[in-house]
């Protein structure tokens, strides 16, 4: 009795076996063509003459560029299923006035290529791999670029980029890698030049915008890491006439940049149109990483639109944000020789200097004493005049609000600034401050003889205003203050300046009013001086100021301060004297008070006399309590302790005068004995 269920059949009546003995005849005849395949391709390749193919390319590039491509070592076949051609040691000449021969180094170049392509007469590179490519653009002393092929101001040729392309319509790029790349540009007028490091470096055919590559790789600026992706143009944009399209991405600890647009003929670096933005979240790591310690910098973020025409480049519109500083405006370069010129426009409704340097929450209520003890405070090494040589720049720079660290406000800020040839002119400078107004100019020369001359005028000016504007708070109401400087110096160095420094200094405070400690100078050596001359200063809670003068003259270097400095207060006058010395940074300068009459508490006479000596970062206090003492009693008093008292009875000679602020204003000098003399170097 035949079964119900029949056992299914293969089609066509084959058998299992046979069906798995065909399924092994066609795997061994795919793999058999695969292999005869391999061995056509690579006959193929081997019968291509690589030596003429590079010969070939040479002489193509000579004609279109006028330089030079040479070949080391090579090329050599490395047979595999993905053959690769090798040559070392690839150059590009550089421009007949370059720095060095080469513009292009490659040490290593490997191309593998498609096997399937040759039998069609196609070069298809599946990986150009590019080790150690040093990469030098730069320019002439008339600011012609090396990259502009060709003699200089001239076409590269005649022909057209046909000639080039013709030759790389039988080749195709899928992807290229670069790694330890170094490129540079060079100044060729002033001398300076930058790079930057490129560890890795991938391109490949962009699956978002056809004929294009995507990018992505790693730079290094100083100890700083900075991973880059975008897109970018294809070869035909480099070599054709396509605009090379540009989309980049940067990013390093700390901060993060875009770039998008395009340069119409990237060939010649012409036609350049790019929108960049850099955002700076964390300062502080960005300037570590670039080996950098500025103070407490706030984050920031720069907007700009990047143009070039002809030799010169635009930074237009140009905005700068950060916190509730906002600056918008323009830069523009012009490479030339003997200089590059530079132009700067700025503007800006509020500008927040605490905020932005994060020096307003620590800003001290006086001025520091200088921290090291024994040193110099003027250092003796050489200013960096030489960059004032470098570029003529012309900038003019407006701001409607001025925001002091200290919290105190400066309005109208308007300058503009000349350099050229080296010298630097500063003038107009003015600005609106605490309801005054100071104008001034400055002048930097860096020529056969460096050094600076500088004035500043001030008029109506609050004393609270000044006193920010020079890094220190006091709470101070009135205190009108006028004010004339005017100093010049020489030298290559901060020591040369000030040891040669030449000028006068004349400030006239009036009436105001002091709450707190009223008068500290700044440093433990000075205030302590003024504890000692004034009994009123750490116990009143406010001083009623008369008036202050300062009316100095200063010669190489030497600051004479008798009788030039003086306050008066409704309870104390006080005298300064002596001399500061700025070439060698000594002080020897003495205090002199004395009470003004009907205070009461015994103190109607009251005098007091210090004297502080020594160098600038570390003097000494003396307080004379004998002659403190002396001239708190009668002349005859005096008479007796002479010989043992430093200022023995001439102490009351100094409040001769009716007012000591008069006396400091007179321009002659004094007519009779001088008890500060005594502090004068013999």
């Amino acid at each position: 009795m035949s079964s119900q269920v029949e056992p299914a059949k293969p089609p066509g009546g084959a058998s299992p076996l046979r069906g798995r003995r065909l399924l092994a005849w066609l795997l061994i005849g795919a793999a058999t063509g695969v292999a005869l395949l391999v061995v056509a391709a690579v006959v193929a390749l081997r019968s291509v003459d690589l030596s003429r193919l590079t010969g070939t390319v040479a002489e193509a590039v000579r004609r279109q560029t006028g330089r030079e491509l040479t070949v080391g070592r090579g090329p050599h076949l490395r047979v595999s299923l993905t053959p690769s051609i090798v040559l070392e040691d690839v150059a590009l000449s550089n421009a007949p006035w370059g720095s060095q021969k080469e513009m292009v180094r490659v040490k290593r170049v490997e191309l593998r290529v498609k096997l399937l392509a040759l039998l069609h007469g196609e070069i298809l590179v599946d990986r150009l791999v590019l080790a150690r490519p040093d990469l030098l653009l730069e320019t002439d002393e008339k600011g012609e670029g090396n990259w502009l092929f060709g003699q200089p101001g001239q076409a590269a040729s005649s022909e057209k980029p046909g000639t080039v392309l013709s030759l790389l319509s039988h080749v195709g790029i899928r992807e290229v890698r670069m790694t330890d790349a170094l490129l540079a540009y060079r100044d060729g007028c002033a001398g300076w030049r930058v790079g930057v490091v490129v560890p890795r470096l991938t391109l490949a055919a962009s699956r978002r915008a056809k004929g294009n590559l995507d990018l992505e790789g790693a730079l290094s600026l100083g100890r700083a890491a900075v991973s880059v992706s975008g897109v970018i143009g294809g070869l035909n944009s480099i070599v054709g006439d396509r605009p090379f399209p540009l989309t980049l991405s940067l990013s390093t600890k700390g901060a993060a940049a875009k770039t998008e647009g395009a340069i119409e003929r990237v060939r010649d670096l012409a036609g350049v149109d790019l929108k960049i933005t850099l955002e700076v979240t964390d300062p502080q790591a960005v300037a570590a990483s670039l080996g950098a310690a500025p103070p407490g910098l706030t984050p920031f973020q720069l907007e700009c639109r990047v143009r070039d025409s002809g030799k010169g480049w635009a930074l237009d519109p140009l905005r700068f944000t950060a916190g509730r500083s906002s600056i918008s405006g323009s830069v523009g370069y012009v490479m030339g020789c003997a200089r590059s010129k530079i132009s700067v426009d700025l503007r800006a409704a509020l500008l927040d200097l605490g905020e932005l340097t994060g020096a307003g929450k620590d800003a001290g209520t006086t001025a520091k004493a200088p921290a090291t003890q024994g040193g110099k405070l003027f250092s003796a090494e050489p200013l960096p005049l030489d960059a004032l040589r470098a570029f003529d720049v012309i900038a003019a720079v407006q701001v409607e609000s001025l925001v002091l660290p200290s919290g105190a406000e400066a309005h109208a800020l308007a300058a503009r600034a000349v350099l050229a040839n080296g010298r630097l002119v500063v003038d107009p400078l003015s600005l609106t401050l605490g309801g005054g107004h100071i104008t001034g100019s400055l002048r930097l020369d860096a020529g056969r003889r460096q050094g600076f001359t500088a004035n500043l005028t001030g008029s109506d000016v609050e004393l609270r205003a000044l006193l920010a504007l020079l890094g220190a708070r006091a709470n101070v109401s009135g205190g009108s203050t006028d004010l004339t400087i005017a100093l010049a110096g020489s030298g290559g160095s901060l020591h040369e300046w000030v040891a040669s420094l030449g000028g006068k200094v004349r400030i006239v405070v009036g009436p105001g009013h002091i709450e707190g400690a009223a008068l500290t100078l700044g440093g433990d050596v000075l205030t302590g001086a003024l504890d000692a001359v004034n009994p009123f200063r750490k116990t009143d809670p406010s001083t009623e100021l008369r008036c202050a003068v300062i009316n100095v003259p200063v010669e190489r270097g030497v600051v004479r301060l008798d009788r030039r400095v003086a306050v008066e207060t409704s309870k104390i006058n006080i005298v300064v004297g002596g001399t500061a010395d700025l070439g060698t940074e000594m002080l020897d300068v003495g205090f002199r008070s004395k009470a003004t009459q009907g205070l009461g508490m015994g103190l109607a006479n009251f005098a007091g006399a210090v004297r502080v000596q020594g160098p600038f970062t570390s003097p000494s206090l003396g307080v004379d309590a004998e002659g403190t003492a002396m001239a708190a009693s009668t002349l005859r008093s005096a008479v007796r302790t002479r010989g043992r008292s430093l200022f023995q009875g001439r102490v009351q000679e100094m409040f001769v005068a009716e007012s000591p602020c008069k006396d400091a204003l007179g321009e002659a000098p004094p007519s009779r004995p001088w008890p500060l003399s005594l502090f004068r170097k013999r």
